[in-house]
């Protein structure tokens, strides 16, 4: 009697994938077919392989899909499938949750996140379209879906103030000085062709970066500038008063005052000496309520 040793089927080791509900599934059924069909151990290997990878990007695409939504001009955040429309004036962008679709327009939505991309709805030439958001900040630049396109292969710059530009080819050195002149830095180097088309990220991180230098120092100065416009009516009625009077100290005093103007419009801070000064000279005369007024008008400006 002739005795056939049975073969054993090997089965790999796998690492244990905790993706999701939908994984255990897939593996179930993979180690269900492993025992009732007659595969070769490579068939087998290659089919279980290709089964568990079509299973993941299953489960990819379901989380992708679950991870896009919609932000209203009200603040309103709306998750579901998106599917953004295209239309001449004004574009639509169609919202699909719980098995319902909603659709919103360009003005009613002001961003759609999709597939890990920002879209916003950005006015151009009277019409509201949905862009790709590809760099963001004072000035943003989007892609825009040229016409007779589904591509976002045009390239729109927007600065806050609400001005916009769409990207020039063949005069895109001359256009854009003139865009960027408020930055003579970019603007220059665009001009001596250090920087050109081809730097378009470069050019817009510098730009944005020279605007909030230049805000920061204008904020300064607009805060300088008002706290000595607070004293100087303060300092001029004292200091007018002093030169008229037979004050012995008057020179002393004169000479406190010019001192603190200067630290005044030189934005530096006031030393403690220079009041202190002025209060010792003045405090037992009839200046005091001139130099109450002008003390109170420096915290003020504090």
């Amino acid at each position: 009697m002739q005795v056939t040793e049975s073969k054993k089927i090997i089965q790999p080791d796998y690492p244990d994938y905790k993706l999701s509900s939908y994984s255990n599934v897939i593996l179930i059924f993979i180690q269900g077919i492993s025992f009732n069909l007659p595969y070769t151990c490579k068939e087998f290997h290659l089919m279980r392989a290709s089964i568990l990878v079509l299973g993941i990007l299953i489960i990819s695409r379901t989380s992708l899909c679950q991870s896009n939504f919609l932000i209203t001009v009200k603040g309103d955040t709306l998750y579901g499938d998106v599917k953004i429309l295209s239309y001449d004036i004004v574009d639509r962008v169609q919202l699909t949750a719980d098995k319902k679709k909603k659709s919103f327009t360009a003005l009613e939505a002001k961003a759609v996140f999709l597939n890990n991309e920002m879209y916003q709805s950005v006015r151009h030439d009277s019409r509201y379209h949905f862009m790709l958001l590809k760099q963001s900040g004072y000035l943003s630049l989007y892609g825009f879906r040229l016409d007779n396109q589904i591509t976002y292969d045009g390239r729109l710059l927007v600065k806050r103030n609400g001005e916009a530009m769409e990207v020039p080819n063949l005069t895109f050195k001359k256009m854009m000085q003139e865009f960027l002149k408020d930055c003579m830095s970019v603007s220059d180097k665009i001009k001596s062709g250090e920087l050109s088309k081809k730097n378009m990220d470069s050019i817009i991180t510098l730009y944005n970066a020279c605007v909030e230098e230049n805000t920061k120092v204008t904020a300064q100065v607009q805060a300088s500038g008002s706290a000595s416009d607070l004293a100087t009516p303060a300092i001029e009625s004292l200091k007018l008063k002093i030169e008229n009077s037979s004050l012995s100290s008057k020179q002393d005093v004169l000479d406190l005052i010019k001192d603190i103007e200067t630290k005044l419009k030189g934005s530096q801070p006031l030393p403690n000496y220079l009041l202190d000064g002025l209060k010792g000279y003045l405090s037992d005369t009839e200046f005091k309520p001139d130099l109450d007024r002008l003390i109170e008008s420096l915290k003020n400006k504090e």
